[in-house]
C-alpha cells in the first residue's frame, strides 16, 4: 500500500526542504570558497506510540520524486542539462542514506551563489503527482480495519560541504 504524506506532527507543513548556503563561491577572488554541497537522508524504525515496532513483515519505504531546487522564487539552472532537482531516490526503513541534493559549482557555473536552496515536494493536485509516497510495510493490518493510529519514523538528515580542491604548479 502507498500513501501520501500529509499532516505530518514536524517539519514544516509547505513540504519544503531548505538548505542555507552561508559560504561565498569559489572565484577568482576567493581561492578558498565554497565549491557545493550534498544532502542525504536515511529512514529510520517505524514505531508506535509506546516505542514498539511497527510489527511489519518487509520495510517501509519513502519515495522521493525530483523537485526543482529554488531560490523561493526562481528555478535553480544546472549548466546545460536544464532545471535544477532533487535526486530521484528512495528511502528503505532502517536502510543506507540515500543522496536526496547535489549541488555543485561545477556543473552550475555562475548559478551557484550564497543563498537559499529550496526543495519544495508538493501534494498531489490532480494534475501533478505527490512529491513524496510512503509504501507500508507488509503485516500492518489488512487495509479495511484501523490497527494502528500512529507510526513514526525518524528521518536523519546529512549534510556534507563539497571539499576545495587546489592544484599546485
Amino acid at each position: 500500500m502507498t500513501v501520501q504524506l500529509h499532516g505530518a506532527t514536524d517539519g514544516n507543513s509547505n513540504g519544503e526542504l531548505t538548505v542555507l548556503e552561508s559560504r561565498a563561491p569559489k572565484s577568482t577572488d576567493n581561492a578558498d570558497g565554497a565549491t557545493g554541497f550534498t544532502l542525504q537522508a536515511g529512514l529510520g524504525e517505524f514505531v508506535d506510540s509506546s516505542n514498539k515496532a511497527s510489527g511489519a513483515t518487509s520495510a517501509f519505504e519513502l519515495h522521493l520524486l525530483p523537485q526543482d531546487i529554488t531560490n523561493g522564487k526562481t528555478t535553480y539552472a544546472n549548466g546545460t542539462s536544464g532545471d535544477l532537482k532533487t535526486i530521484d531516490n528512495t528511502l528503505e526503513e532502517k536502510g543506507d542514506a540515500a543522496q536526496i541534493m547535489n549541488v555543485d559549482q561545477a556543473t552550475m557555473g555562475a548559478s551557484y551563489v550564497q543563498g537559499q536552496y529550496t526543495a519544495k515536494f508538493v501534494k498531489a493536485d490532480g494534475t501533478n503527482p505527490a512529491g513524496a509516497t510512503l509504501k507500508i510495510g507488509d503485516g500492518i493490518g489488512d487495509g479495511k480495519t484501523a490497527t494502528v493510529k500512529s507510526l513514526n519514523a525518524p528521518i536523519t538528515w546529512t549534510l556534507s560541504a563539497k571539499p576545495n580542491v587546489t592544484t599546485q604548479p
